[in-house]
């Protein structure tokens, strides 16, 4: 994340660090991701995989726009938004 950071200043010229560490709920100087920050995860990683690769399927093969997808994960049950 501390790296992201830097690249995103040194791209950007802007101080973004404080306000990225924030809304992603990254404390930079213990290293750790706040429980309920956007940078946490569930404890069954394959979830996450199965719903990347069902996104990157829909979109590279099926030509569905996010929006799209979003609403059939949603009628599944599985909340995607966009960050």
């Amino acid at each position: 994340m501390t790296e992201l950071a830097r690249r995103l200043e040194g791209v950007t010229d802007f101080p973004v660090t404080d306000r990225l560490f924030h809304a992603m709920g990254f404390d930079p100087d213990s290293g750790r991701i706040a429980p309920d920050g956007r940078l946490a995860t569930t404890p069954n990683c394959t979830y996450r995989l199965d719903v990347l690769a069902f996104i990157g399927w829909q979109r590279e093969r099926e030509h569905k726009q996010f929006v799209e997808i979003q609403q059939m994960l949603n009628k599944c049950g599985v909340m995607v938004l966009m960050v």
